[in-house]
């Protein structure tokens, strides 16, 4: 598929990707049904944490799907509350065994190496108590990089692991709370940019 032509929608705002999609199918006058109702709602929770990223317009949006597909909260739920299968268990129980972590100021970031499942780990580790969660992992010679936050950390992930991926040369972006970051090169050693500029950032909103 060629981007060349591709037009980009960038709203660093919005707590959820689905919001974008959701916004650019009513401008296009698109009947959503169901199952892309399904889709959209699950992204919605998923990408705003349960809800806790969310703002007023990410209400306002969910409910108004909810009323016109008629889907109900279970049917939402069912989709999104999956239990993990044996190998996403052993993956995060590896994550844990790995794991690292520094303090800076009153927050906790902690940080780990994985073969799989990274968005999971993410989220298991802010589970655990941390503040930022970075989680990396290596496929050959391309890395993927996922970070989470807590509402309480007054750093925009989505701008800095967009500035990250300008200074690297890879493909990096997301919202305040959730970001992925991706491309060619050695998984730790992103991870560690990754670290090293949040303890940057998160120490200099102490000096202000």
């Amino acid at each position: 598929t060629s981007w060349e032509n591709a037009k980009l929608y960038y709203h660093d705002e919005k707590p959820s990707c689905a919001e974008i999609i959701y916004e650019i199918l009513k401008k296009a006058n698109f009947k959503i049904n169901k199952s892309i109702g399904l889709a959209l709602l699950s992204g919605i929770i998923t990408d705003t944490g349960r809800f806790r990223r969310a703002n007023i317009g990410t209400l306002k949006i969910f409910t108004s799907i909810m009323e016109e597909t008629k889907i109900t909260m279970d049917e939402i739920l069912s989709m999104v509350e999956e239990k993990p299968d044996k190998s996403e268990k052993i993956a995060l129980l590896k994550a844990g065994q790995r794991l690292k972590y520094e303090t800076v100021n009153e927050y906790v970031l902690a940080y780990s190496m994985i073969g799989a499942f990274e968005g999971s780990a993410s989220s298991a580790l802010l589970s655990l108590g941390a503040d930022v969660a970075v989680v990396g992992r290596q496929k050959n010679s391309e890395f993927v990089v996922i970070a989470k936050s807590k509402n309480n950390v007054p750093v925009h992930l989505g701008r800095m692991m967009d500035e990250i991926g300008r200074e690297t040369n890879t493909g990096g972006g997301g919202h305040k709370g959730a970001v992925g970051l991706n491309g060619v090169g050695d998984a730790e050693a992103m991870v560690n940019i990754c670290v090293q500029k949040l303890k940057e950032k998160l120490r200099n909103i102490k000096q202000h």
